[in-house]
């Protein structure tokens, strides 16, 4: 054979690798980037589902812990820019699997023991802290895969190099499938022990392919590099030069800011709307990041299956349906619904309008840099901003609006008019006209004058879409202004704390009634009138379920059996206090100081003063707290632990119910108030009964409507368990109260698992 052959056919033969290295390229570099994203977005609801049970399954759990994750996020995309940009890919590719190495340090990801949170401070930057010391490393080590890699590809001549932004729809599809398979897939059938090992053995796959991309990229620089892919060789490294493009202006950079910052921030507000009414579960914090994150499959995808000058047009029809929303009564389900399709309109709104403005490659990483400093900021305002400034929810609309001032001008709409103040200040005056003077109510739902007040404020705000700012305006007047009045308007008093918003009103006829609200739901009240002030209400009334269980434990019945040591978890406005006999010793377990002030304050509340005359009270998570209590040191163990309408999850597991009956005598009693309006718990908690030898009653209470008075008596649920024969007696004797069977079928739930989706109320 001669040289001659030879030489063409080692040429030939190196084409051809060239040519399969080439193929090969893309499906490496875009199944890494899509394991990263998976691994990056299942750990979050993993670890914040591990942290829930330490604030008492409080939502702020959730936007606390996004502000950590957003915050990692940008840690690991400024990572991304200055160490491409500083060391070129050669050194850059080293430092990253040295740094994804540093990771096993912590591996498997779980919380460190002996983390007990703060009972008398915002236990925000504890939650901060915790989640860097157990999650921290790896977490910023994932974050900064996307943008690393897509730099990488840039580099790699592959056909599609020029413009690797398409690689971001591919990391928020993996993002996407993350988040929908944790609380349909992960969460049913794998225990939190088992997600762990599951996560990290992901991470170690994720480490052999950025080992792979590594050496793709490595051999990719072995060979003379073109013009187009030089600009940022670090020295040392073959490049032709080219033509820089120019730095992006600060105006720029402010913009990309601002339009991150918008969905970032309404992210967290609506979660917070969900989470506070339902549950703090992971199905409902995925459900918003679900979108959230598919607005960037769609924009950043080469053939987006919507175009973004249809959104333009599109939304400022539906920030007109607004008023809708917020002011008719559409029921839970399409109320949650009609909240995520508005967030999910203007978040797609404003990614496309970010992408619109993307620079060109070699500005990739300072692209993503400031696009997640504005989630950051987003992030930062709704948690740890918006508690302190506003005494109530308003940054959910406040920010609503702010997405109309990136809506382009009309012809018309560029020069100041008066229109811009008139309109906005008479929908103002409009829309705060029933609560300043009683024209109408909302309770009035259905009412002419109320389905006119909508059209009025819709067809406003909708006019003014050719004037962003004008349409800003006018959504403040039409909803902000009137939600400010209305929480002040008639309030005695409002207070904010991390575990929600704090209300007390007077109602009633000559204010009968003092009312604590939180969030939307009632937490007790107080009838005023001289004489009455001792009596128990709404879902503690003495016809109801636990007055007539008080009127037997405290009857001659069970004279053979006092009750002489309560425990409660969840002090309300005190109203149990009411059944507080002589010679009983109770002790109160309530996370939120907010709640221990309002009660104890004789201006709204005299509950405790009045009916207790031996009332301890422990400041802390009930759970929590209640390891600490001695063993057998309750004859009756009430759980009435609340965060709005949703029962803290963590109380309703094999192991706090063990924790219940180690610190209940063995005669005791364990009750569980499970009044809401969304969940079924009552075949969760027969199940534990049966898993423990415990027996368990159960009464749904329900006062028909045209009987109801929300204040003085309301509806409730209530399970009793006991392991003792002589109380198991005298509950068999009480009228209404039915034993709960446990069915088989029914999953155990406990602190490594519990499955929201499967007690939904259907």
């Amino acid at each position: 054979m001669s040289s001659d052959h030879v030489t063409e056919t080692s040429g030939s033969l190196g084409a051809g690798s060239a040519g399969l290295a080439e193929r090969l390229t893309l499906p490496i570099f875009a199944a890494t980037i899509f394991l990263g994203a998976f691994l990056l977005f299942s750990v979050q609801p993993m670890i914040a589902k591990m942290v829930l049970p330490l604030l008492g399954g409080s939502p702020s759990v959730w936007n606390t812990a996004m502000v950590f994750f957003q915050a990692a996020l940008l840690a690991g995309y400024a990572y991304a820019h200055f160490s491409v940009r500083w060391l070129g890919l050669r050194r850059q590719s080293l430092l990253h699997l040295g740094v994804l190495a540093l990771a096993f340090l912590v591996w498997p990801v779980a919380l460190p023991e002996g983390w007990i949170p703060p009972a008398e401070r915002f236990p925000v930057f504890w939650v901060l802290a915790l989640l860097s010391v157990s999650v921290g490393l790896p977490f910023f080590a994932v974050s900064a895969t996307a943008p690393v890699l897509q730099k990488w590809f840039a580099r790699s001549r592959h056909g599609d190099a020029s413009d690797p932004y398409f690689l971001y729809s591919t990391s928020n599809v993996g993002s996407v499938l993350a988040l929908l398979s944790y609380p349909f897939l992960v969460e049913p059938l794998l225990r939190l022990h088992q997600q762990s090992w599951s996560w990290s053995w992901g991470y170690a796959a994720l480490f052999a392919l950025m080992g792979l991309c590594v050496l793709v990229i490595w051999n990719r620089l072995a060979k003379p590099l073109d013009g187009a892919a030089a600009a940022e060789a670090a020295p040392g490294e073959a490049a032709t030069p080219r033509a820089a493009t120019p730095a992006p202006s600060w105006r720029r950079r402010g913009r990309w800011v601002a339009l991150a910052f918008v969905p970032s921030s309404l992210l967290l507000g609506v979660t917070a709307h969900i989470t506070t009414d339902v549950a703090a579960t992971p199905l409902f914090w995925v459900m918003p990041l679900v979108l959230y994150l598919t607005t960037y499959v769609i924009v950043f995808a080469r053939r987006p299956i919507v175009k973004h000058d249809l959104v333009v047009r599109a939304l400022p029809f539906v920030l007109a349906l607004l008023p809708i929303v917020f002011i008719s009564s559409l029921g839970i389900v399409m109320t949650i619904a009609a909240h995520l399709a508005i967030f999910f309109a203007v978040a797609l709104f404003c990614h496309g309008t970010l992408v619109a403005c993307r620079p060109a490659e070699d500005h990739l990483t300072e692209f993503y840099l400031w696009m997640s400093t504005g989630g950051v900021l987003g992030g930062i305002f709704n948690a740890l901003l918006a508690p302190v400034i506003f005494p109530g929810i308003f940054e959910y609309i406040l920010v609503l609006s702010l997405a109309c001032l990136f809506l382009p001008a009309g012809s018309e709409g560029r020069r100041p008019r008066w229109g811009d103040l008139l309109i906005p200040l008479g929908l103002a005056a409009l829309a705060s006209a029933p609560t300043l003077f009683g024209i109408a109510t909302v309770t009035g739902q259905g009412s002419l004058d109320v389905f006119v007040l909508m059209v009025v404020l819709t067809l406003g705000i909708f006019l003014s879409r050719h004037r962003p700012r004008r349409m800003t305006a006018a959504i403040l007047g039409a909803l902000l202004v009137p939600m400010v009045i209305g929480q002040f308007n008639g309030s005695l008093t409002m207070a904010r704390s991390f575990f929600g918003v704090y209300r007390v009103l007077e109602v009633g006829e000559a204010g009968r009634f003092r009312v604590l609200l939180h969030g939307t739901t009632v937490h007790g009240a107080q009838d005023t009138r001289p004489g009455h002030r001792k009596t128990p209400n709404t879902y503690f009334s003495e016809e109801g379920p636990i007055g007539q269980l008080f009127g037997g434990l405290n009857g001659p019945a069970a004279a053979a059996q006092p009750l002489e040591r309560v425990g409660v978890l969840g002090l309300g406005v005190g109203t149990l206090a009411c059944y507080h006999q002589p010679g009983q010793t109770w002790t109160y377990y309530e996370i939120d100081p907010v709640v221990v002030r309002l009660a104890r304050d004789p201006r709204y509340f005299s509950f405790l003063a009045d009916c207790g005359a031996e009332m301890e009270m422990v400041l802390g998570d009930g759970r929590i707290q209640l390891a600490s209590a001695a063993d057998a040191g309750y004859d009756l163990l009430i759980l009435d632990a609340f965060s709005s309408d949703a029962v803290p999850l963590h109380l309703l597991t094999s192991e706090a119910l063990a924790l219940y009956r180690e610190k209940t005598a063995a005669e005791g009693l364990i009750l569980f108030n499970v009044s809401n309006r969304h969940l079924s718990l009552a075949p969760v908690l027969a199940r534990l009964a049966e898993s423990q030898g415990l027996e368990a009653w159960h009464q749904l209470h329900v006062i028909p409507p045209e009987e109801k008075d929300l204040y003085a008596a309301s509806s409730s649920e209530w399970v009793i368990m006991t392991a003792d024969p002589g109380r198991a007696a005298l509950l068999d004797g009480l009228p209404n109260w039915r034993r709960l069977p446990a069915d088989p079928e029914e999953d155990l739930w406990t602190d490594d698992f519990s499955n929201i989706v499967g007690v939904i109320r259907r």
